[in-house]
């Protein structure tokens, strides 16, 4: 309850010291509570566990690097009054730390568990606030001034048996004041009172007998102050509640945003790996790993079961390639079976039964449009790291699955699909003995949604595989072709050629590894006079299926892992980079900032429909400066209720730049008075002189919406200029052959980068 007005002191009877009187009327404000709040911060960056990895020796702690300035709190002994251990509070920074990754880590973010840290991080301040009343009375007594003094002034020992007293004696006072209506915050002065009197030697069980002792001499205590409950009060806290992202942004931001070096054993020159820090914070065997998850393929297990070309049931597991597969609207061949391993992960069922699969796999939805809102075309268990694994889902939209959802059902043998409630949703009851899990990839006769139907005996649903639409991947595709035409071709005819702890690899250090590819390729492949591709991408992705039609399923496992890593790496960026692939590469001499805003994908939460005209303010502040653009959504690649593109460019002065620079966003729709989303991230330029950011969009309540993706460059002020006079000539036949050089010019530095991770020393 807020303190509505200040009421004048009470006169007390029977209270012979003046100085007692004045502490009982003593009411604090809430500076005791934000001085509690930063102790606790404090506690929160001091417990961070644990060292980075290296081979000999130990390596720097993660509370150097991610709180470099760190020192203790000189009120920190009072949190031992919470009864919390050491490792209570090591877990809650670990969950805190990762909060923040999750913020502003542009490239990791895919890949950390959402929903996990933000329940761990408001569970554990939901246990830290039911226990902070003697902390908060250790913490009034040393930091709030004007009890300071009159603590000064008494004999603590004698002045609480007075104060008890004088709180008895003078309960009919307090009933008046509540019978005329003007006691307006009776718990916030009780509860000061508890707190006082603790600061004055009393312990809880005394504080629990003077309020028996109040109630029975016929004082109000407000319920949530009572006997049962003061402890867990925290109306001090009322100002900062929670320890979270917040508390943490500006001491992680640099951290979190920085480049590191890859292991290198070849002698060769180390790759560099975006949110470094984060990824070695969340490895295997570090602090930060439960609230992680790498790279994975959205798949079934072997005994899930789909409709076969006649319309009925076979396992997974007995599906090869060049079978046939019931679609939405007929039948289609089976081009290749991905077999990623399933490495602990945890699987789900619908409905009491089949399929069996991860969180991340993509159902068709089932609902029908409502009004002007266009559903989401897909539903996932974990939507977040869907879109960011399969990028061109995004584009229409993937949404909750969840109890209520409408999926798109149909029995064996039946030619007509029918929408089916999900009634039950939960892990499934066991898992399969095999650690291969399934997926179906079929040919690509056009571009359009791959998708068929899985389930188990008598009830299926129409899914899609985590393979990209084409029709949306556009120009990209060609490039990722490209890149796995090369990778699967150096792996020799078994696949045997390959690194053999691949999969470890990649799933610890995708970042860096498809990250030097593409900036190789960047650097290096010229934007215009390349040859188009002689072959149709159709049938480049056939051609490649076939040849994988003997792959055992380690070698499955391998190309899905790599094929997984890519896309989650590097996919939404490569699609960006060859839309606009008439920029030039960065040079790290330059002097002007180039920001390029590429696009701007939304959950269905979002309040901005398809056909709206939408602006983003776009500020970048820093070294005293701050420089604001306004841009609108365009035309060209195709906008959705989920997807929005800007393709447009910031140039700004480096010189005017301060050392930290912030990049802001607010998301406007057309004619409205106010901004519906907000973003920030910072502005960071790295070493290369070029790097690939996001920012997270959030409403007025601090609820994700989505995510703008940037990127920022360094050029000369020639070539900014000359680029611009060249984004009009950026063709489709431009694009394409660009996009084939791209894919084959990132073969070679991924596999470089391969062996210089598994320690494999050049010829």
């Amino acid at each position: 309850m807020l303190l509505a007005v200040q009421r004048s002191a009470i006169r007390l009877a029977g209270t012979p010291d003046p100085i007692i009187e004045q502490l009982v009327n003593l009411l604090p404000d809430y500076s005791g509570g934000n001085r509690l709040h930063a102790v606790m911060v404090n506690r929160v960056k001091g417990a961070l566990p644990g060292n980075y990895s290296q081979l000999i020796g130990t390596g720097p702690s993660f509370r150097n690097i991610f709180y470099r300035n760190y020192q203790p709190d000189p009120l920190l002994g009072v949190l031992s009054d919470t009864g919390l251990d050491d490792g209570w509070w090591s877990a809650f920074s670990i969950a805190v730390l990762c909060q923040s990754i999750q913020d502003l880590g542009s490239r990791i973010r895919g890949q950390m568990l959402s929903d996990k840290i933000n329940n761990a991080v408001g569970s554990f301040n939901g246990t830290v606030r039911s226990r902070c009343a003697r902390p908060y009375a250790r913490v009034l007594a040393a930091s709030y001034q004007p009890l300071i003094n009159l603590l000064g002034r008494v004999n603590r020992a004698t002045a609480k048996q007075q104060f008890h007293d004088s709180l008895l004696s003078n309960v009919i006072n307090r009933q008046l004041w509540y019978q005329a209506g003007m006691w307006t915050s009776p718990d916030w002065e009780m509860f000061n009172q508890y707190s006082k009197y603790v600061a004055l030697g009393a312990s809880d069980g005394e504080v629990d007998t003077l309020i028996d002792e109040l109630t029975r001499a016929g004082l109000p205590i407000p319920p949530q102050v009572d006997r049962s409950h003061w402890r867990g009060y925290a109306e001090a806290l009322r100002n900062k509640p929670n320890v979270d992202r917040d508390d943490v942004r500006d001491d992680t931001a640099g951290p979190i945003q920085a480049t590191t070096s890859l292991p290198t054993y070849g002698g060769g020159m180390p790759a560099q790996m975006p949110n470094g820090n984060c990824y070695e914070f969340t490895a295997n065997s570090q602090p930060g790993n439960t609230y992680r998850q790498a790279p994975s393929g959205c798949c079934f297990t072997g005994d899930t079961e789909v409709l076969n070309g006649a319309g009925q049931p076979v396992a997974l597991s007995q599906v090869k390639s060049g079978d046939t597969v019931k679609t939405r609207d007929g039948v289609a061949t089976v081009a290749f079976v991905a077999r990623p391993r399933l490495g602990g992960r945890t699987l789900y069922a619908i409905n009491g039964g089949g399929p069996i699969f991860t969180d991340t796999h993509p159902f068709v939805n089932g609902a029908e449009p409502q009004g002007t809102e266009t559903p989401p075309i897909a539903l996932s268990l974990n939507p977040t790291r869907l879109t960011w694994a399969v990028p061109t889902l995004s584009e229409c939209g993937v949404g909750q699955l969840q109890i209520g959802s409408l999926l798109l059902g149909r029995r064996p043998g039946s030619g007509d699909s029918f929408p089916v409630k999900v009634n039950v949703l939960g892990q499934a009851p066991e898992h399969p003995a095999e650690d291969f899990l399934y997926d179906l990839n079929l040919e690509v006769s056009t571009g359009g949604r791959q998708e068929f139907w899985a389930g188990k005996g008598e009830q299926f649903y129409l899914v899609s595989p985590e393979f990209p639409v084409l029709d949306e991947a556009t120009a990209a595709a060609i490039a990722v072709t490209g890149t796995m035409e090369g990778l699967i071709a150096a792996g020799g005819p078994q696949l045997s050629k390959w690194v053999p702890n691949l999969r470890e690899l990649v799933h610890q250090f995708a970042a860096g590894i498809f990250d030097i590819g593409l900036d190789h390729a960047l650097h290096t492949v010229p934007s215009f006079g390349l040859p188009t591709p002689k072959e149709p991408l159709f049938e480049r992705i056939d051609r490649l299926y076939r040849g994988l039609g003997s792959v055992n399923p380690a070698g499955a496992d391998a190309i899905a892992t790599l094929f997984d890593g890519l896309l989650s790496s590097i996919g939404p960026w490569l699609i960006a980079s060859i839309a606009l692939g008439w920029r030039k590469p960065p040079d790290t001499e330059g002097n002007v900032v180039v920001v390029t805003v590429f696009d701007m994908e939304l959950t269905p939460q979002t309040p901005i429909l398809a056909d709206k005209l939408i602006r983003i303010d776009a500020s970048v502040s820093g070294g005293g400066d701050t420089v604001s653009t306004p841009m609108w959504n365009r035309g060209g690649r195709a906008n959705t209720r989920f997807h929005h593109y800007f393709d447009q460019l910031i140039h700004l002065e480096r010189g005017r730049l301060g050392e930290l620079t912030n990049l802001s966003f607010s998301v406007t729709i057309d004619s409205a008075p106010i901004p519906s989303l907000f973003g920030s991230a910072p502005l960071v330029l790295g070493e290369a002189g070029h790097r690939f950011q996001s920012a997270q969009l959030v409403d007025a309540s601090g609820t994700v919406i989505g995510a703008i993706r940037f990127d920022s460059r360094l050029l000369s002020r020639e070539n900014a200029q000359e680029e611009l006079s060249q984004s009009g000539l950026w063709t489709e036949e431009a694009a394409q052959a660009y996009a084939n050089a791209l894919g084959a010019a990132m073969v070679e530095p991924i596999l470089k980068t391969l062996d210089e991770l598994a320690g494999v020393k050049p010829a």
